[in-house]
């Protein structure tokens, strides 16, 4: 600007002693071009002239350089409003992937305008959205309506190869690397091992046309990959503390049958990714940005930890009385005694991990069950499910097994059976190994699915441990055993939680610590779990509601007289039994599910049909 220009506080005055009118026609004229981005604006003469630039405070973020022009002598007085500066507390705006980091109009508006990488498909990309036609947006919607669909409360499930396309894979896989990557502080964002997503699939048709957009999409944030192949989830858990990544993905159905994938998220050390612990941000940013070329890049890298997973999993059976004699010699293990038993893998990914982990373990025979890959139409991926469990049974008495396990698709949950072929349920499984962390770690905690048995509970404070009940939910369980320092967790749906795995589920640990329990007290099965079955329960079941909230109210009034709890759903508890209904997340609005257990099993039918007939009592009145 001219010389007679000063600047006083961000403001730039000049006099206008005469011929006010040619001077306004040139500084309007010289702060449009400025607006148009091509110069600042420029007056030449003996003036004062304030230019005050501040920045909206409205949501579409641009304006014009905001005047003043004080006039002197004969000319006459002119003023332009001028809107307050933006204060760093009215910042909103962010990048996807760092809601922590708020950013000002003007630094969003600049970012835009230099093709910033993450402004493609971004919510506050003023001019991405006014460009779009009306035809475009509807298009949007409907694949905004699909994408959203995919999301549950604790990962991503749908049918391939729609709504979970390659384009979905692609945008989940873009949206968890600016996620796992904006959790990163200081030195950690250019460290290249913290750096890295570990990325495992579990090995049904079509994981790899996901794995390969899933890692695009992770690549074009500038995060790079650690590909670890077909492997059970626990191994990619394994993985990400073993490598010290910010996270990972294993792209699987679990037990759901084709053409059903998904994938599970979790973070550094394993921490699972759920809604309430940043999946919600993941699928916003997945919902906003679209595939497209970000003009960045990361490394892909192929490894296998079969040798060291191996080790890990090994390394927990019993050191050997004598090295020589009957122990641990090189890679070699040896069981205290013989055990005969039966691996149902379902058509699973345990069919490559099982014998990879305990192929040469001497004293151990292991007798494979729906190995093959053609067995999935039988199988289903689900131990639980009739056919497999009757399968199971079966094979354990064929061959007088001392017991059988079932694994389901990515082999990160098991069911048990006896050496009768009896089902064990996880609860009591869950009694007997707590009950053997306890004796080498008195007074530790173990933190267990509340819908376990009463005398879980008991077990757990004889034995002289603390027990804590949780919320149905891997991550509500991993957060309370990290929070609390336990030893050991487990779940009704057959997952078995270490806190020497990272606090983390692993199936094929629960198997070593079984065959462990049966090794040290030379006892069947069945005799251990005989002493603390004394109650009795039909599981899980589902009961059609029109209205779940309505029905937990009715309930719960009908039942005053009892203690009751409101930790997940309600608990209605009396001296000789308990029920607790729930509407889970995920779960039909239409239903319920409840859970009844009581001392007889008599007793478990006349107070299941009184549930059952209130519930529906209660429909018919409504």
């Amino acid at each position: 600007m001219g010389d007679a220009t000063r600047r006083l506080d961000s403001c730039v005055r000049f006099d206008v002693p005469r011929h006010f009118n040619s001077y306004h026609c040139h500084l309007q004229s010289s702060c449009q071009r400025a607006h148009s981005g091509r110069h600042r604006p420029h007056v030449k003469g003996d003036l004062k002239i304030a230019i005050h630039r501040s920045f909206s405070l409205a949501r579409a973020g641009s304006h014009r350089p905001a005047l003043e022009i004080v006039a002197h002598g004969p000319a006459a007085r002119y003023h332009a409003a001028m809107p307050a500066i933006q204060p760093a507390t009215d910042y909103y705006r962010f990048c996807p992937g760092e809601e922590q980091i708020k950013l000002s109009n003007a630094v969003c508006r600049g970012r835009r305008q230099a093709h910033y990488p993450k402004c493609a498909g971004c919510q506050f990309n003023d001019d991405e959205r006014a460009a779009i036609p009306v035809s475009t947006h509807l298009d949007r919607a409907a694949v905004h309506s699909q994408l959203e669909s995919l999301f549950r409360p604790h990962d991503v499930l749908g049918t391939y190869p729609a709504p979970l396309s390659t384009d979905a894979a692609w945008r989940i896989g873009h949206a968890a690397g600016q996620y796992l990557h904006g959790r990163l502080r200081g030195f950690d964002r250019a460290d290249p091992s913290i750096r890295s997503l570990i990325v495992g699939n579990d090995g049904r048709q079509d994981a790899e046309a996901l794995e390969s957009a899933l890692i695009e999409g992770i690549l074009s944030t500038g995060i790079d990959v650690v590909k670890i192949g077909v492997v059970d989830t626990p191994q990619l858990y394994f993985a990400v503390s073993h490598f010290g990544a910010c996270g990972g993905i294993q792209i699987t159905g679990g037990r759901h049958p084709l053409p059903y994938h998904g994938m599970k998220i979790c973070a550094a050390r394993g921490f699972p990714i759920a809604s309430e612990t940043g999946l919600a941000s993941i699928r916003d940013i997945a919902l906003r940005v679209p595939r497209h070329r970000t003009g960045t890049t990361g490394t892909v890298k192929t490894t296998d930890l079969s040798d060291a997973y191996r080790e890990f999993v090994r390394s927990r059976l019993p050191p050997p009385p004598d090295s020589i004699a009957a122990g641990r010699n090189g890679d070699t293990y040896r069981l205290s005694r013989e055990l005969n038993i039966v691996v149902n893998a379902c058509a699973g990914v345990a069919a490559k991990v099982f014998p990879m982990l305990f192929d040469g373990v001497i004293g151990l025979n292991w007798n494979p069950l729906f190995f093959a890959a053609q067995d999935a139409l039988t199988a289903q991926l689900d131990p639980a499910r009739p056919g497999n469990l009757n399968a199971l049974r079966k094979a354990v008495q064929t061959h007088a097994a001392d017991f059988g396990v079932g694994f389901d698709g990515d082999a990160d949950r098991l069911l048990f059976v006896d050496e009768k072929g009896t089902l064990v349920r996880p609860d009591l499984i869950a009694t007997l190994l707590a009950r053997r962390f306890l004796e080498r770690e008195a007074g530790a905690a173990i933190v267990f699915d509340h819908r376990f048995s009463s005398l879980v509970n008991d077990e757990v404070l004889r034995a002289g441990g603390l027990p804590i009940r949780e919320r149905v939910g891997h991550v509500f369980i991993k957060k309370t055993m990290t929070e609390r320092h336990a030893v050991f967790g487990a779940d009704l749906s057959g997952r078995y939680y270490f806190r020497d795995n990272g606090y983390c589920e692993n199936a094929m640990l629960a198997v070593v610590q079984m065959m462990n329990l049966l090794c040290e007290t030379g006892r069947k099965l069945s005799e251990l779990v005989r002493p603390i079955a004394r109650n009795r329960s039909f599981g899980e079941l589902r009961v059609s509601c029109r209205d779940g909230e309505r029905a937990l109210r009715r309930i719960t009034s009908a039942h005053a007289d009892a203690q009751i709890e409101q930790l997940d759903g309600i608990t209605v508890r009396y001296p000789d039994w308990w029920f607790n209904l729930r509407q889970p997340g995920g779960a039909a609005e239409s239903e319920l599910h409840v859970l009844l257990e009581a001392r007889t099993r008599k007793l478990v039918e006349e107070r299941l049909a009184e549930l059952e007939s209130m519930l529906k009592d209660g429909e018919n009145s409504a």
